[in-house]
């Protein structure tokens, strides 16, 4: 980084200076002095890889910046060590709520599935009773399928949950 300024001296002068600060602050103190002293500062640039880059005249005020830019290098370096908490959106508010409902469903279908399954290991006893072979091997099929349901449906209740978890540590 280089800096670049233009100074008129009080004898009516015009003085051009280039040097290159250990720090930006440095320089910018540097300016300061020549303009406390009574120089007014007519231009002044920073020129680096990205190119060169204007300096407000009204910032040489004959104010040190050393103490205000360490000030808040300190401040930057102590929100950067706080780990940075998302912003949950509205959208993922609404997926919340929708996992929500969907583990609810599955709950009901759960003690549905569950209820129909008890309702039918009834009518299996009846229909062994009986000795109806065809109700037997239509009950039975028809808890099986239920039973089916049942695991279906609490893997994927299981899946919401943990996937609202995970929304909810946001």
């Amino acid at each position: 980084m280089v800096l670049f300024f233009t100074a008129l001296h009080e004898k009516k002068k015009i003085k051009i200076f280039s040097f290159q600060p250990g720090t930006l602050e440095l320089g910018l103190d540097l300016i300061n002095i020549v303009s406390a002293q009574g120089d007014a500062i007519l231009s002044a640039h920073i020129v680096d890889e990205n190119g060169a880059t204007e300096i407000p005249l009204d910032v040489f005020d004959g104010t040190s910046f050393s103490a205000p830019m360490q000030a808040l290098e300190k401040q930057w370096k102590k929100l950067l060590k706080k780990p940075a908490k998302p912003v949950i959106s509205q959208h993922t508010q609404e997926l919340i709520g929708l996992l929500r409902k969907k583990i609810q469903i599955h709950t009901g279908m759960i003690a549905h599935l569950d209820s129909t399954i008890i309702r039918l290991e009834a009518l299996l006893v009846q229909a062994n009773k009986i000795g109806s072979a065809r109700l037997l091997n239509h009950y039975t099929t028809l808890i099986h399928k239920y039973q089916q349901g049942i695991a279906k449906a609490r893997r994927d209740q299981k899946l919401s949950i943990d996937k609202l978890n995970l929304l909810e540590q946001l």
